[in-house]
């Protein structure tokens, strides 16, 4: 086949003259601009023409008829078969002959352009299966990784009835992998299963290990321990005692440094008085690696060894790890505790699931120390244990935190590290992280960033331009005011979690009983967003536009609430005669209504909006001239005051010189003497005195704000006159009609 010649009559590449790069050439082909001159402009970056695709419904199945596909399909079918007649995983390779297949060992690099994506979902399936055979796990969960990142768009192509593993069954086996491997610390399972029910939004899950079968009537006892530094972070601790801090059963403050043994009659606890760890460091210190890593261990080992000296019913059955900056809803974790019935004498833990490092150092899967680390009695009870008995290794190297092995080195990385070392002694990591439809419970972020707008955090649903496990670049667009980069968010919050989302789409991915946020260094702002759960068993968020298409009644209503004085008569009022309909039809025709001409109706405007005084005409005209005659009569009044003082400074000085000293000085003379003399005086009256110290100005929280009364209402109040008897403003009387 001879491939088209261009514009300039030359011969197209092979890459260019991809059958479906045509396909997309003449369906956007038009008569300025035809298949040729399409391809020529826009097809050699391959991230432009995939982008205008998007919306095709054959855009996966794409050069499926080409080489190598159609073998693969029919050797995929081959495979699919002999699983569900009951053969193990990891017998599938020799049985059916994988040795040939040429599978990467690494990870997928696939970009966009790529043909017949679904095509090469299949084969990132049988690259699992050729690996488990070889008995290399971690490089077979690689490739299943690299597949479930194209199942959202393979669900919804038409070619997918042809392929066999459908991406309901596929995703079902990987959670339950994911779940087995990475939360309970077991091997891959020996079955491949068939998918238990169409791909739903809404997932029930198996019972965890933990879950009791008899239900526990005592509400669950938690204990916070705050990982702080004194005095550094008191804004941080105020924020904290006036938010959750009752809502514990007990909280302390943890620090490796001096401090007070109490904060607002919350204990603080120093490690130092109880373990040999290093001392937090000093702000001067920016060089000094953090000790987060041997705090948080020598923490919770405190937390175990106070344990067993308390009596069974004040034992707590869950203690949670937070930081400073973690933003805590004990009464939701206790809704979720009590909710699946879990059991505090087996050894769990919960918390926002990072799975970053489970194909880097250390191998794990670990729960994010920022959202907060929860664990039950029995697992504090087993780390505790392990550390008394000295088996926590010590290193002084900033490196060894990625090992996979329980050891405090210096550094900040203490939520990889507890969660190896969880790992390695048993301890199961709860998938009730999230709710039934992957929606998030521990939020690793601000509050603010879960609704919609530029900064929220939602899933991608196509592959991404480069290569799969690839971050965005770092130079990426950033939030106006703000270092965040929203798509390197939601690459981190996303990453690996392709399967919690394949067939939910909610406006906010955050659960409706949120347990945690992170970061939140702001006392106004922490507290003001703990208040919304405070008010609101489940967060509701409603646009203006959505309710007006819903009920615009409702906002009439509440208008005309808000002008009337809150009363009983006005209740009863408003409720009796205020009537109002949605459309032309009502309930009152019989009372013969008139229609009200709308036409009078002024039209709503920015200065409509605004108070009388406030508006520009009337201030100009009444307020602005009665301001100029104060300021006036202020700066006259000043005046007179300042020279009443030099008056009196040169009367003293003339007294104190004498008339014949004086009597050949000019003014100028007079008043230079005069103040060099004073100048003396001052210094030897003062002389040997502490200087005084400057009145610090008060700002608030990261601005240059001075913290004063801010008010438009200033020398307004009623019935006082603030103007100078003679000089009230006057409106002045119209003459001759001007």
């Amino acid at each position: 086949m001879e491939h088209p010649l261009d514009d300039s009559g030359q011969t197209l590449d092979d890459d260019i003259a991809d059958p479906s790069l045509w396909h997309w050439a003449n369906m956007t082909a038009d008569e300025t601009c035809g298949a040729v001159c399409r391809i020529n402009t826009g097809i050699r970056n391959r991230g432009s023409w995939w982008e205008a695709v998007e919306q095709a419904t054959d855009q996966v199945c794409w050069g499926c008829d080409l080489e190598p596909w159609p073998n693969e399909r029919a050797y995929g079918h081959e495979i699919w078969t002999v699983l569900h007649d009951g053969l193990p995983i990891r017998r599938v390779a020799a049985y059916t002959n994988l040795w040939s297949v040429p599978c990467p060992r690494g990870i997928q690099h696939r970009h966009r352009g790529t043909r017949c994506l679904i095509g090469h979902f299949v084969y990132g399936i049988m690259c699992f299966f050729k690996f488990m055979g070889e008995g290399r796990e971690n490089v077979a969960l690689t490739s299943l990784e690299s597949v479930m990142d194209l199942a959202f768009i393979v669900h919804h192509a038409p070619c997918r009835s042809q392929w066999a593993f459908p991406v309901e069954e596929v995703a079902e086996n990987y959670e339950r992998i994911l779940t087995d491997v990475w939360h309970r610390h077991l091997p891959v399972p020996d079955r491949w299963l068939r998918a238990s029910s169409p791909l739903r939004c809404w997932r029930r899950r198996a019972p965890e290990p933990q879950e009791a079968s008899a239900r526990n009537l005592e509400s669950p006892r938690i204990q916070c321990l705050v990982l702080t530094m004194y005095p550094r972070e008191l804004e941080r601790m105020a924020m904290i005692v006036e938010t959750y801090a009752k809502y514990c059963d007990s909280l302390q403050f943890v620090i490796a440094g001096s401090g007070p043994s109490f904060f607002r009659g919350y204990q603080i606890v120093n490690l130092r008085q109880f373990f040999d760890i290093a001392a937090d460091p000093q702000p001067t210190e920016s060089f000094r690696e953090p000790n987060t890593i041997e705090k948080t261990f020598m923490a919770l080992n405190f937390a175990g060894l106070h344990l067993r000296q308390l009596p069974e019913e004040r034992k707590p059955h869950v203690i949670c790890r937070l930081d400073s900056d973690t933003l805590f809803l004990p009464p939701n974790l206790r809704r979720i505790l009590a909710c699946r019935n879990f059991s505090s004498a087996d050894p769990w833990a919960i918390g926002f699931d990072n799975y970053a490092h489970k194909h880097q150092q250390p191998g794990r899967v670990f729960l994010n120390g920022g959202t907060g680390v929860c664990l039950s009695r029995a697992a504090l009870e087993v780390l505790s244990k392990e550390i008394s008995a000295g088996k926590l290794m010590r290193s002084s190297s900033p490196g060894d935190w990625n090992t996979g092995h329980c050891v405090t080195a210096p550094g900040h990385w203490d939520d990889v590290v507890l969660g190896a070392c969880l790992a390695q002694l048993g301890v199961s990591f709860s998938r009730w992280g999230t709710d039934c439809e992957g929606r998030s419970l521990f939020w690793p972020d601000g509050l603010q960033y879960a609704f919609p707008g530029p900064g929220q955090i939602r899933p991608r649903r196509l592959p991404p331009k480069g290569s799969f496990f690839q971050p965005p670049s770092s130079e990426g667009k950033r939030l106006p005011g703000t270092d965040r980069q929203p798509e390197v968010s939601n690459y981190h919050f996303w990453l690996y979690r392709v399967w919690q989302h394949l067939a939910c789409s909610p406006p906010i991915w955050l659960g409706d009983f949120p347990v945690s946020f992170h970061p939140y260094r702001n006392r106004t702002l922490g507290r003001r967003h703990f208040a919304y759960f405070q008010r609101k068993v489940q967060l509701q968020v409603e646009r203006f536009k959505d309710l007006l298409k819903r009920f615009p009644e409702r906002i009439i209503m509440r208008a005309v609430w808000g002008m009337m004085k809150k009363t009983k008569a006005n209740r009863r009022i408003f409720k009796e005669r205020l009537k109002l309909f949605a459309g032309p039809n009502h309930l009152y025709y019989n009372k013969d209504p008139v229609e009200y001409p709308m036409h009078k109706i002024k039209d709503c405007t920015h200065t409509s909006n605004l108070r009388y005084r406030d508006r520009q005409l009337i201030y100009q005209k009444n307020l602005k001239p009665r301001e100029e005659v104060v300021q006036a009569y202020a700066q006259k009044r000043k005046d007179a005051a300042t020279l009443k003082k030099y008056r009196a400074f040169l009367k003293k000085q003339l007294l104190t010189l004498g008339p014949e000293a004086v009597e050949d000085m000019s003014m100028e003379d007079f008043v230079e003497e005069a103040t060099k003399r004073q100048v003396r005086d001052v210094f030897t009256k003062t002389e040997g005195d502490e200087l005084p110290k400057e009145k610090k100005e008060k700002l608030f929280y990261e601005t240059w704000l001075p913290k004063k009364k801010y008010s438009a209402n200033k020398n307004r109040r009623k019935g006082v006159n603030h103007f100078a008897p003679d000089l009230i403003w006057k409106q002045p009387k119209e003459e001759d009609g001007k």
